[in-house]
């Protein structure tokens, strides 16, 4: 809190509490920059996009030219029914696609709705300071990292999948005692050890995601895996807050609890029955699956 020159007492807190988060958040910053260096090192490797056979306007003009308006609508009409076609949407509801970005949408609304109260929890609640939750969470990351290195591991001798469900399945009865406790000796315990069984295998199920769909599905996976999980986390958060007000901390852990079960059991159902973990299809189908082939080729 000494004397700092004219640019920064003007932009730091006058209170001692407030500019000690003001430097630390600084100082993550700039521990961060130098990460910025490897990705301007990558090879970006572009890959040409091809342009389709008949463009899309001159496509419009050869069917009003051919059929005239009357065909274009009738055209129209029957790809909208193609579309609404159950038959067609079928196979793609129990798709990997669908069943993993179900899936994170489930572990984003469960982690919504406790995650970023966890530093009030321990503080508040339990009565830590800051500097005791800062060696807490600082330890769960460390045991976490310490963790993940045994995962590769793990997902070699039970399959990804079931590596994965194994290790979230575990977090869930730590994450309840951990809602439940009284003691911050014992919250200070559980909280590392959740936190390595739940994110410890995060990298082989990223990796399992990518691999159950073929290569050109893959950008329209990542997108859709990181959209439901964020936009579930978005919606939960407001409403942990308010849980946590009406009937306290207990309860959104019971609820986050039920979300990240009903994500194992998505993750079990597709998945984990199957020991071999079959990585190809169509969006996430076998290509081998004559229903498969055929929804996608009515969709084309």
């Amino acid at each position: 809190m000494g004397t700092l020159p004219f640019p920064l007492s003007s932009l730091l807190a006058p209170q001692p509490a407030a500019r000690a988060y003001q430097l630390a958040l600084i100082g993550a910053g700039l521990l961060a920059v130098p990460s910025l260096i490897p990705l301007f090192l990558l090879d970006p490797d572009p890959q040409p996009l091809a342009k389709p056979a008949d463009g899309r306007s001159g496509g419009a003009r050869r069917i009003l030219t051919a059929e005239g308006v009357g065909g274009l609508a009738r055209r129209v009409r029957a790809d909208w029914r193609r579309w609404l076609d159950w038959k067609v949407w079928r196979p793609w509801l129990g798709s990997a696609l669908v069943l993993l970005t179900l899936e994170q949408g489930l572990i984003g609304f469960g982690a919504g709705l406790f995650i970023p109260y966890f530093n009030l929890f321990f503080v508040r609640h339990l009565g830590a300071s800051s500097w005791q939750f800062g060696l807490i969470d600082g330890g769960a990351t460390a045991l976490t990292a310490g963790t993940t290195l045994l995962a590769p591991w793990l997902a070699a001798r039970l399959g990804k999948a079931r590596a994965v469900v194994l290790t979230q399945t575990l977090s869930l009865p730590l994450m309840l005692v951990l809602g439940f406790s009284p003691s911050l000796l014992l919250a200070a315990l559980l909280y590392p050890l959740r936190q390595g069984a739940m994110d410890m295998t995060m990298g082989v199920l990223q990796a399992f995601s990518m691999e159950v769909v073929p290569g050109r599905w893959r950008g329209l996976a990542n997108s859709s895996y990181q959209a439901a999980y964020w936009i579930a986390y978005s919606l939960s958060t407001p409403i942990g807050g308010i849980i946590i007000v009406q009937q306290g901390y207990s309860a959104v852990f019971v609820l986050a609890a039920i979300s990240y079960a009903l994500a194992i059991l998505v993750l079990w159902r597709g998945f984990g029955r199957d020991p071999q973990e079959a990585t190809q299809g169509g969006a996430g189908m076998n290509q081998t699956d004559p229903g498969a082939a055929e929804a996608e080729a009515r969709l084309r």
